[in-house]
């Protein structure tokens, strides 16, 4: 009875979880050499320019520094906040919205279109990580509604379908490496981590509770 009411938590929580912040695809080190790049721009042009009007360059950047320094410390979130952008980040997509992106794709495909764009396109397999991806999203919101289901019956469907949730969830993975937006592990955000945990602990309580109904 407690391993059934323990599943039936988990399950619950398992749903949830498909709306927490799983991946964020543009927070890559990438974005962070284009600012530097940006940045040492900046610099160069300015340096011109003092050196035209005869001013102390060396005094005027650090008169800068001191000016951005004073900026971040003036707009410093609190640690609530903080916490908050880190429980629901705008930033980063959910399972949802991975699935909605998949959906639209089917919904509104053109084969003349998608044809012509594969001609163009050199890494194909890219794109077929990506869609592949977004794809496992979809039946990972479904199996997992369907995991929810069925905790409240002795079924032995919660085994099999957390079983092929776990499948699911490694091929998203394996795909997140291949389909070319991967740069650093910070990318891949807490509720990706909990809804893993969360599947495993699924997984291992539902078998034992199969194998306690066969004994």
């Amino acid at each position: 009875m407690k391993i059934t009411r323990l599943l039936r938590i988990l399950s619950l929580f398992g749903f949830l979880l498909l709306m927490a912040p799983f991946y964020d695809s543009c927070n890559g080190e990438r974005m962070h050499r284009i600012a530097d790049a940006n940045a040492e721009a900046t610099v160069d042009s300015t340096a011109v320019k003092i050196d035209s009007t005869l001013i102390d360059s060396t005094e005027i950047c650090n008169t800068e520094v001191d000016i951005i320094n004073n900026s971040v410390e003036n707009f410093e979130p609190s640690f609530a906040e903080k916490m908050y952008d880190v429980i629901d980040d705008d930033n980063s997509e959910n399972a949802f919205e991975f699935a909605k992106i998949s959906i639209d794709n089917i919904l509104e495909f053109d084969y003349k279109a998608f044809k012509k764009d594969t001609k163009k396109e050199k890494d194909l397999y890219k794109v077929f990580f990506f869609h592949l991806k977004n794809f496992c999203f979809v039946l990972i919101c479904i199996i997992t509604f369907l995991i929810f289901i069925f905790s409240f019956k002795d079924s032995k469907w919660r085994n099999k379908l957390s079983r092929l949730n776990l499948i699911l969830i490694l091929i998203t993975v394996i795909c997140l490496f291949f389909e070319g937006l991967f740069e650093t592990i910070t990318q891949i955000k807490w509720g990706y981590y909990a809804f893993i945990i969360t599947n495993l602990l699924i997984f291992y309580y539902s078998r034992k509770a199969l194998n306690r109904q066969n004994s």
